[in-house]
């Protein structure tokens, strides 16, 4: 991770950093998540406003929502099939994040 910001959803708050090998893993526990593809913040720059804003919104839903970080080099992997890890884990795409719904 490129910013203090984001690395500390990983190191302070514990959001597991998913990647391929991790990601159905990690839904097949969850009822509700949201996954976090942070991207470049220089490209990006609201990537860091999303991540100061997702852990509260997190603290507000009394863990209702359990959060994750698509990892750097998991995202690079992805772009082409973002789509279809949408619709084959049921989420809900959002301007860099996805939602999981039941």
């Amino acid at each position: 991770m490129t910013s203090p910001l984001l690395a500390r959803l990983t190191d302070d708050f514990g959001y597991q950093s998913l990647n391929a090998d991790t990601l159905d893993a990690f839904l097949v526990d969850q009822e509700h998540c949201v996954l976090f593809f942070a991207g470049d913040p220089a490209r990006y720059p609201e990537t860091l406003d999303v991540a100061v804003i997702l852990p509260e919104l997190i603290h507000e839903l009394g863990g209702r929502l359990t959060p994750a970080v698509i990892a750097p080099d998991a995202e690079q992997a992805w772009p082409a099939c973002t789509s279809a890890i949408a619709c084959s884990q049921r989420l809900t795409r959002l301007p860099r994040t996805n939602i999981r719904q039941p």
